[in-house]
């Protein structure tokens, strides 16, 4: 249940504060940087107030982090119409920095536990071999996402490049999922009803997104036809156009 009101409050939170998010962004990071640190030491030394208990546990558990990315991805997806993603899609890049500001976090806290862990199972446990193995890809991918979401290296990179990168995005956000199974499957195992619902959770945002993409690709290739048809000549300019219409909005 914490990651689906989660989700809700980071949705609402990114749509309340986007305007002052464009605006002050450093701010911004200052903060997240606060609340993973925060995130960490409530986690280590839990505090007497539950509420603060629960918010160390969301930010540390990489729940706030996620839905951040969840914001992001949807982004991507949602009709260029709509009024969700005209308010969001300009500080994609900002609610990406934050998320992987927190998520670094969410990793460095746990590296040791997992290290810990494989160090006292070795390979009986294959969950925590395969969680380890897909937390290091999400890493290998995250990194590369999260420094082209900084606005200089976005500008210096160009449309074209950048989107080839941000492909890594479909592969990393399915990879979550994997890393999500992996430590949610001992406790679903054991008849746990949050962890069931927590992998249901991730499932359906994920699979809902999956269907939104196939929809997003098909609709732009509908819409690029009677373009191409009219020129066949330049049949890679509608799709260009498209690409650096994107890259723009959020530059």
């Amino acid at each position: 249940m914490r990651l689906l009101i989660t989700l809700v409050v980071v949705a609402v939170l990114s749509w309340a504060l986007a305007r002052p998010l464009r605006s002050h962004s450093m701010l911004f990071y200052l903060a997240a940087v606060a609340l993973a640190g925060a995130g960490a030491y409530l986690t280590i030394a839990p505090p007497a107030v539950l509420p603060l208990r629960e918010v160390a546990f969301v930010v540390q558990k990489g729940y706030v982090a996620f839905a951040l990315f969840a914001v992001v991805m949807m982004m991507g997806v949602l009709d260029k119409r709509s009024a969700v993603r005209r308010r969001l899609q300009p500080v994609r890049a900002q609610l990406s920095l934050l998320g992987t500001i927190l998520i670094a976090g969410h990793i460095g806290f746990y590296a040791v536990v997992y290290l810990e862990i494989l160090g006292s199972v070795g390979a009986s446990n294959p969950f925590a071999v395969a969680g380890f193995t897909s937390a290091v890809a999400l890493v290998v991918l995250l990194v590369p996402l999260a420094v082209t979401s900084i606005d200089v290296v976005r500008r210096r990179l160009g449309a074209m490049p950048w989107k080839r990168l941000q492909r890594l995005a479909y592969p990393f956000f399915a990879l979550i999922l994997v890393h999500a199974g992996c430590y949610l499957a001992k406790p679903v195992l054991g008849g746990s009803a949050d962890a069931s619902l927590n992998l249901a959770v991730y499932a359906l945002l994920l699979a809902t997104y999956g269907v939104l993409r196939v929809r997003r690709a098909l609709a732009d290739r509908r819409a690029s036809e009677p373009a191409a048809s009219e020129d066949s000549t330049s049949g890679a300019e509608p799709l260009l156009e498209l690409l650096e219409s994107e890259y723009a909005a959020i530059a």
